[in-house]
This record gives structure tokens, C-alpha cells and sequence, in this order.
């Protein structure tokens, strides 16, 4: 749809369930996750390719700067335990690494606009029931993990911004599910919404001007827009009585 929730086209035809579409930074294709555990290309409305040679269970995909490389998530069970690593794909050798071993989950990579690093998420258990999902950050050849967001709860879902200076990400810290931002080294964290619906899946406009992200705030998922210092939130979908949920937007130039 265009960025008044106008013109909407339906891309994928397929039997299998679609998640978290990315575009290719020509906006000519986009790569996406299903629930069958596929990562496929998409272009012109039809598959394109399937990724071939990848671990089980991988989702969450985002596409390098250089449009070379695809990051994932890939999950492993094992023994009643979930585990998950980052591991990148080469479109062109058609092969996967894993960029870091860390204990735990690590979901929703994406890259700097330099490609010179990624931001994560890395969740892990604390006591019996409580689980904490922290946002770090990692050079793109595996090297130095750090965390940059640790004040507990759920921060996910993190995006980072065209100009590379900030990272938008999903937070319940304030004790609801809100849009932040905060700067590649963890500092200034900023509360951008402040509704009391479930704000998440940030997603930064080209010009690095809006950030759209998917909310509850009028009574089921749907997506929205607002400028990027979280001022004049704007709903894009649902608003002709469609009945399905809206989720998971990813902005194309």
C-alpha cells in the first residue's frame, strides 16, 4: 500500500502462512520467513527463490546494505530447550554461517546502513518464570557482542534508522508494549507512544522522517505511521471494514 493506506495489493499467493517481509535495498524483491521454516525471495508477486543449504527453523530474515547477505534467526530444540544463534546467508555462494554463539534466543537482527554491524535481540530466563529480552549490538564479522539495552522486561524487534543514529525498537519497560528509540551505543532511550494498546514492529520510512509499527489501539492489529519523534500517529489499515489483523510492515522507497 502506498503511505496513506491506499492502493493495497496483495503480493503472495501461497498456501503457506508469511512472516516478516524485508525488502532488498533496490526495493525489486523481498525476502520473507513462512511457518513452514522456509526463507523465500520473492519478486514480481512469485517465488524467486527458496534458500537453499540453511539450518532448521530459521526466521526473522533482513537484507544486508550491499544486498549480498541475509541475516537470520534459526532455531534448535533440543533436550526440551529452545536455543537460537544469529547466522548470516551469501546469496551468492548460497551458503550459511553462524555469526555468534550465544546462550539463549537471539531474534530479530537487522543491519546498520553501513552494513557494518547488527542489532539483536537476545532473551533469556530469569528465575522460574520471568524472561528478559535485551537489545545488543555486533560487528557484522561476529566480532565484539555487546548489550545496549538492559533494563529488563521485553525489547525487541529493533530497527535501525537510515541516518544510523538511532535504533526504534518495541518495549514494555514502562509496563506496556511502547515504540522506543535509542542511539547505537545504548544512550538517550526515548519513549515515542504512550498509548496503552500493544505498540510494536517499528519501521523506519527511507528518509528516515516516520516510523510505522503495528498497534492494537483500535481494537485489533493494525498498521500505523507517526513522525519519527512519535507525533501525529496515523492508522493505514482497516479503516474500510477489513476484519483481518494487519502486522509486521516493512517500508518500501
Amino acid at each position: 500500500m502506498d503511505q496513506e493506506g491506499a492502493n493495497l495489493s496483495q503480493l503472495t499467493h501461497m498456501q503457506e502462512e508469511v512472516h516478516y517481509p524485508a525488502w532488498s535495498p533496490d526495493y525489486k524483491k523481498f525476502v520473507c520467513a513462512t511457518n513452514e521454516k522456509n526463507i523465500l525471495i520473492i519478486a514480481a508477486g512469485k517465488i524467486k527463490e527458496k534458500l537453499e543449504n540453511m539450518p532448521s527453523n530459521c526466521n526473522h530474515p533482513s537484507w544486508s546494505p550491499d544486498g549480498n547477505r541475509i541475516s537470520l534467526a534459526c532455531y534448535t530444540f533440543e533436550n526440551r530447550k529452545e536455543d537460537s544463534d544469529i547466522w548470516i546467508y551469501d546469496i551468492h555462494k548460497k551458503k550459511a554461517e553462524k555469526l555468534v554463539r550465544l546462550d539463549n534466543i537471539q531474534s530479530f537482527p537487522a543491519w546498520s546502513p553501513d552494513g557494518k554491524q547488527l542489532v539483536f535481540t537476545t532473551g533469556f530466563r530469569v528465575g522460574s518464570s520471568q524472561i528478559v529480552e535485551e537489545l545488543w549490538v555486533i560487528n557484522s564479522d561476529g566480532t565484539d557482542p555487546k548489550p545496549i539495552v538492559k533494563e529488563g522486561g521485553y525489547n525487541i524487534q529493533p530497527a535501525w534508522s537510515p541516518d544510523g543514529n538511532k535504533i526504534a525498537f518495541a518495549s514494555n519497560r514502562s509496563g506496556n508494549m511502547d515504540i522506543w528509540m535509542v542511539d547505537p551505543d545504548g544512550q538517550n532511550a526515548k519513549q515515542l507512544t504512550f498509548d496503552d494498546s500493544y505498540d510494536a514492529d517499528p519501521g523506519w520510512s527511507p528518509d528516515g522522517k516516520h516510523l510505522c509499527f503495528t498497534s492494537t489501539r483500535s481494537g485489533q492489529m493494525e498498521i500505523w505511521v507517526m513522525d519519527r519523534d512519535g507525533k501525529n500517529p496515523k492508522q493505514l489499515t482497516g479503516l474500510k471494514g477489513e476484519t483481518g489483523e494487519s502486522m509486521q510492515p516493512s517500508w518500501q522507497n
